[in-house]
């Protein structure tokens, strides 16, 4: 209906498409990504056997797909018809709009939209972009800082709080694997474990926030990463004094 390019047919704004995929090898296309991937968009379509036809809007399913992973040898059709039209007039299939098209996913360093951490997590604008730098940034610091505080709170629970319980003499030692497990020191395990857990939590979300490949998500991480150890070295190299302080009483 569209074909002949003085159609007078109101819906035909945009005009014949060129290289327009056939419904079959869309269909095949869409049944294949599906089969070897778990994507969004893929629950949208339902076959009722392996040569049947997707229920569902083939052609929109299927550009969301390739989309979102444009380098997929079952998006050659899509590539094509996306290059032979006029791709900003195509955005709801070609990814034109830069504003709702979900992000590409890049193994490589670039500086286009990219999911950070969560699905709804896609800086796209300058300011957008600014807050996710200051947030990653704060964060980045805020691991350093329990890095450098955890052994020194850590200490002060097995250390200072089981000596205050159990006096000894000058001469006598603490067994610390034997008074951890009493019914005393158990108390503190729960504060262990979360101190621990936080630590452990913050690190990899901060890793997988600088495997975004974004580059001001990543120079985010790197500079607060930076900043925070330098903040907070002095509370490493207290910690470090104390430890030697220890043990030269220990073995003296």
């Amino acid at each position: 209906m569209c074909g002949p390019s003085n159609s007078t047919v109101k819906q035909c704004t945009i005009g014949p498409l060129a290289s327009l995929p056939t419904t079959e090898s869309v269909n095949k296309a869409v049944r294949s990504i599906c089969t070897s991937h778990t994507m969004d968009g893929c629950e949208k379509c339902t076959f009722a056997s392996p040569t049947a036809y997707g229920n569902c809007d083939l052609l929109a399913v299927y550009s969301s797909l390739c989309i979102a992973m444009p380098n997929m040898n079952e998006c050659s059709d899509w590539n094509k018809m996306c290059t032979a039209n006029n791709a900003s007039k195509l955005y709801s299939l070609c990814g034109g709009d830069s504003m709702t098209t979900p992000p590409v996913m890049k193994m490589y360093f670039h500086n286009e939209a990219t999911y950070v951490l969560f699905y709804g997590w896609v800086p796209r604008t300058g300011g957008q972009y600014a807050g996710s730098f200051f947030l990653l940034l704060a964060f980045a610091i805020l691991v350093e800082g329990l890095l450098a505080t955890r052994p020194q709170i850590e200490r002060y629970l097995l250390k200072e709080l089981v000596e205050g319980r159990y006096k000894t003499t000058k001469d006598e030692k603490l067994d610390y694997k034997t008074l951890f497990y009493t019914r005393t020191t158990i108390l503190y395990t729960p504060l262990l474990f979360l101190l621990h857990a936080a630590d452990v939590l913050v690190g990899y979300l901060l890793m997988l926030a600088a495997m975004s490949f974004n580059v001001i998500i990543f120079t985010a991480v790197i500079v607060g990463l930076a900043l925070g150890h330098v903040i907070f070295l002095p509370y490493k190299l207290s910690s470090n004094v104390k430890e030697e302080e220890s043990a030269t009483a220990c073995c003296n």
